[in-house]
């Protein structure tokens, strides 16, 4: 069986075609600066124990041993970073289980018995991430009111190959992924309303580096991961 692939360009160019045709809730989208409805919600679900994510700030203490007590960041791979032992995975767990996990990893070659107790001072919740075309893409904190502009300035700006008149907001309304399309030039040159952005949005910049970041997205659209899949 012959399968043809398509040139990334084209795939892009495809995948943007599709979100103009059924991702957005009144089944078209175009990049003159619609608005896209107020989310769900912003914060991020936690079930049981409070569990330790991206970006949340850390008071590790090491009872006895002072130079390795403070506070600690997550970083944006869920990694905290502490003195002698290096990263740790931090996210996924609670403050009870990391402690336990950093004992152990001071008892193997530094502590002969460590007493650690960790408590979460800071929770981020409202985070976005920026993705496709843009200098450094992640996962990023974001307080109080945040624009399209300003989300994408936390992720580096666009890089050399972004398209910035087209721009995709992905958003969860009323249990259902939504997208909207948005023109940054039009934006930056006042012609079009900056969009506010708020926690768990997903933004996409079409570009050369936007491939994966559109397959990520539109898998959790069922309609747009089969046209996908079909071509």
């Amino acid at each position: 069986m012959r399968i043809s692939v398509l040139p990334v360009h084209l795939l892009i160019g495809t995948l943007f075609l599709i979100l103009a045709s059924c991702a957005s809730s009144d089944g078209n989208i175009s990049y003159d600066g619609q608005e896209l409805a107020v989310p769900d919600t912003t914060e991020l679900v936690q079930v049981g124990d409070l569990r330790i994510n991206n970006l949340d700030e850390l008071e590790v203490t090491v009872f006895g041993v002072k130079d390795l007590s403070g506070l600690y960041q997550v970083d944006s791979s869920g990694n905290v970073d502490l003195p002698l032992i290096g990263p740790i995975q931090a996210k996924g767990f609670t403050s009870f289980e990391i402690a336990e996990i950093i004992e152990a990893r001071y008892e193997q070659n530094h502590l002969q018995s460590a007493d650690v107790t960790v408590k979460l001072k800071q929770i981020n919740v409202n985070q976005v991430t920026v993705e496709g075309s843009v200098n450094k893409p992640g996962l990023y904190p974001i307080q109080g009111k945040t624009t399209l502009v300003q989300a994408v300035a936390l992720s580096g700006g666009l890089s050399e190959n972004a398209n910035a008149k087209r721009v995709v907001i992905f958003r969860q309304i009323n249990n259902q992924r939504h997208a909207a399309g948005f023109n940054l030039k039009d934006i930056r040159n006042g012609k079009a309303k900056d969009p506010e952005i708020y926690g768990n949005d997903i933004i996409v910049v079409d570009g050369g580096n936007a491939r994966s970041a559109y397959l990520d997205a539109v898998r959790s659209m069922p309609l747009l991961t089969a046209l996908f899949l079909a071509l």
